[in-house]
């Protein structure tokens, strides 16, 4: 469970200091050092996304929050809402 603590820390989106949640805000404007098992986790999440043609996909932060999973604020999202996020 320590272990588990450790990376749920470093991995979470909704955990604003976490690395990927740093990654996350500086999308598209600035380097992020993260930690070392970050960078073996997306590099593998890349591989993982590859072998199976995009079938896995770590990058659905945006249906995550249009859904609102996590929150009190769940929802399920219009399609309309969905093809806003994606160009399909």
């Amino acid at each position: 469970m320590k272990r588990i603590d450790e990376m749920d820390k470093m991995a979470s989106s909704s955990i604003d200091t976490s690395d990927i949640s740093k990654i996350n805000q500086a999308a598209g404007e600035a380097y992020v050092k993260v930690h070392p098992e970050i960078l073996k986790m997306l590099n593998t999440a890349v591989k993982y996304s590859q072998l199976t043609d995009g079938a896995f996909d770590i990058t659905v932060g945006p249906l995550i929050k249009l859904w609102g999973i996590g929150t009190d604020k769940q929802k399920v999202p219009a399609d309309s809402e969905i093809n806003t996020l994606f160009l399909w």
